[in-house]
């Protein structure tokens, strides 16, 4: 009886083995295949930055939507909230006074 048990458990350890040996290869693999994609990645963040200077693209410089609803949402009232633009009540407008035209004769 210990012999077919001392059988069984020599194969699961054959297997166990087996199975390890496949699974260390995988992860051998997988390893150099990261270590790869780390490099492209490190070139690629290397490159992106070198186009990203002070020289890059204009938009890339401007605050996005999102950013620009979040400062004018986060603005404190000014004095002058509730008010309409353009003049106020009471308030003494000045022009300025219209130029003469200018006239010229020709000589012949």
């Amino acid at each position: 009886m210990k012999k077919a048990y001392q059988h069984e458990i020599n194969k699961l350890k054959n297997v166990h083995q087996r199975e390890t040996s496949e699974l260390t290869t995988i992860n051998e693999q997988q390893d150099q295949i990261i270590k790869k994609q780390d490099e492209q990645i490190k070139k690629l963040l290397r490159r992106e930055a070198y186009h990203d200077g002070p020289d890059g693209p204009p938009s890339k410089n401007t605050i996005t939507g999102q950013q620009h609803k979040k400062c004018v949402r986060d603005k404190k009232p000014s004095a002058t909230a509730g008010r309409k633009p353009g003049g106020q009540p009471g308030h003494k407008g000045t022009t300025s006074k219209p130029k003469p035209d200018r006239t010229e004769t020709a000589t012949m």
